[in-house]
């Protein structure tokens, strides 16, 4: 059987209306929260949820509460890192952009305690 263009659209049209793997259901939206890095946008990432800490403490019980449930935990701060290193899918996404206070600084070895 030979088949034009015209004809292999419509068939091919009709099929995706009735094919059961198909779906436009609600319950296949995709879960979590889209997260990228701000400058080159090339790793869009779907993480559980994202979590901002403001404080030691608040960052362990983010950490404590993604354990007991088996979560994996992943750590940003200003999203400018580039090559997909800096989201775990399905993970917490710590954002730590508060925790911005200097503890310390070393100028002869050129460290900063934050």
């Amino acid at each position: 059987m030979e088949m034009n263009r015209r004809h292999f659209l419509k068939t091919s049209g009709s099929l995706a209306l009735v094919s059961p793997t198909v779906s436009f259901n609600a319950k296949d939206k995709p879960k979590g929260i889209l997260v990228n890095d701000v400058h080159s946008g090339l790793n869009p990432t779907r993480v559980r949820q994202v979590e901002a800490v403001e404080s030691l403490k608040g960052l362990q019980q983010v950490v404590r509460r993604a354990s007991r449930k088996g979560a994996k935990v992943s750590i940003a701060g200003g999203r400018h890192a580039m090559g997909a290193q800096q989201f775990g899918t399905d993970s917490v996404l710590l954002d730590t952009r508060s925790l911005g206070r200097i503890l310390g600084f070393d100028r002869e070895r050129g460290l900063v305690k934050v």
